[in-house]
């Protein structure tokens, strides 16, 4: 950032954001990032455009939030916009308005998906509070998605440690690698060969008397379906993800090696079936 914003108070702006600390006592507040920049825009902020300029100048993104406006300056609002765009533009940053978005108390769900969308491109959201909404996400694809393809009623099962299932049975896993911008990570789901077998019967539609390669090939298939699912919600609540790779079959012998062994935050999950229990693990990198 530029000298100018040398008085500026050091604050975090994901913290700013995700703790109410964003207020509409002063016409404008600037919250800096790495050089990535909230501007909150409240009453008055039309009078202030030469200051507020020097405030973003040097930075790489500007993200414009309208929480307050005075209609009987509207016109004044307008210009002053439309000169502080021209003016972070030409120092080469992008420029984003959104208005009426108030800072989120959370991942608040009246926050717009656009506006979320632009905080998580930057890597402004809270990644504290960006990793439960997406364990959410996969676990609620896995039971209704999955469920639905394996013609089989899937429940979320809190009655087991899913630890001890995946330390002590035989398991085939599926995997895939994610990533957006604030969070990326890897997904598993994991079941034993005799579960593996029924559940393929099921898909397939006919009887699998062996876990056979058809039958192995299957669980990178279900990875698959919730992965995809998931990516999908996740982009249309305004966190788009990507999956980097094609679903990876890692065979019994082999789970030491998984991508699932990768330090970081861990999430392990069990889910049972009238044919038996399958594991969701997610591991997040960043």
């Amino acid at each position: 950032m530029s000298d100018n914003n040398n008085n500026m108070q050091p604050i975090d702006l994901a913290e700013a954001l995700f703790s109410g600390m964003m207020t509409e006592e002063a016409p404008y507040e600037v919250f800096n990032k790495d050089s990535h920049i909230l501007l909150q825009l409240n009453n008055g902020f039309a009078d202030k455009l030469d200051e507020m300029v020097q405030k973003v100048a040097g930075s790489k993104c500007v993200i414009v939030q309208i929480s307050g406006s005075n209609g009987a300056k509207a016109g004044a609002e307008e210009a002053a916009l439309t000169g502080l765009k021209a003016r972070v533009a030409a120092g080469g940053a992008s420029f984003r308005v959104f208005p009426g978005q108030v800072a989120p108390a959370g991942l608040a769900s009246d926050a717009s998906p656009d506006y979320r969308t632009a905080l998580n491109e930057v890597g402004l959201v809270k990644f504290g509070e960006l990793v439960p909404e997406v364990v959410e996400v996969f676990k609620k694809c896995l039971i209704s998605s999955l469920g639905a393809q394996l013609k089989s009623d899937i429940q979320f099962r809190q009655d087991i440690n899913p630890e001890s299932g995946l330390g002590t049975e035989d398991i085939y896993s599926g995997t895939v690698d994610f990533e957006g911008g604030s969070v990326s990570g890897a997904a598993c789901v994991s079941v034993s060969p005799e579960t593996l077998r029924k559940l393929m019967s099921k898909m397939i539609g006919q009887e699998q008397e062996e876990v056979n390669e058809l039958v192995v090939g299957g669980v990178g298939e279900f990875i698959n379906i919730v992965a995809g699912v998931a990516r999908g919600e996740l982009n249309r609540q305004g966190f788009p993800i990507k999956i980097t790779c094609l679903p990876q079959v890692v065979s019994p012998e082999f789970q030491s090696m998984r991508a699932m062994d990768t330090p970081g935050a861990k999430s392990i999950q069990c889910f049972g079936s009238p044919d038996g229990d399958l594991y969701m693990e997610l591991t997040f990198f960043s």
